[in-house]
């Protein structure tokens, strides 16, 4: 009775070189002669679907001298509505006067900011003192 060998399982990134190569040296020994390479790179890319780096290498088993890298994709930038883009416009005091100011209008008691430290200049209620020029 005659052994039959049975065909391994390749891997889907094996290349197609080798998997034609199979048919006429079916081992991996046989196929790395063929070749000139090491037969661990052969196994390595037929059953575990681990291409060479090495461009020589990869030019024989019928891969580009190059891997291709494969960059994500860039999310497209959404473009933010007009009221985020008039504050982001204001310079820095003007969006502080504007914080300010809401403040002052809201109820005290619910603010959380305490009052020895409250920007509130005592001769002038409505003006914080960053904002006052000598």
């Amino acid at each position: 009775m005659e052994k039959v060998k049975k065909k391994p399982k390749f891997a889907p990134a094996a290349p197609m070189r080798l998997k034609r190569l199979w048919k006429t040296y079916p081992a991996f020994n046989q196929i790395a002669r063929y070749l000139h390479v090491n037969p661990a790179y052969v196994y390595k890319a037929m059953i575990l679907g681990k291409l060479p780096a090495n461009e020589n290498i990869r030019v024989k088993f019928g891969l580009p001298r190059r891997a291709r890298i494969k960059h994500p994709i860039k999310p497209v930038k959404q473009v933010p509505p007009e009221h985020v883009k008039w504050w982001r416009r204001l310079d820095k005091l003007n969006r502080d006067e504007i914080i300010h100011l809401a403040w002052l209008s809201t109820d005290k008691r619910s603010s959380p900011v305490d009052k020895r430290s409250s920007p509130v200049d005592k001769e002038n209620k409505h003006v914080s003192r960053r904002l006052r020029t000598p």
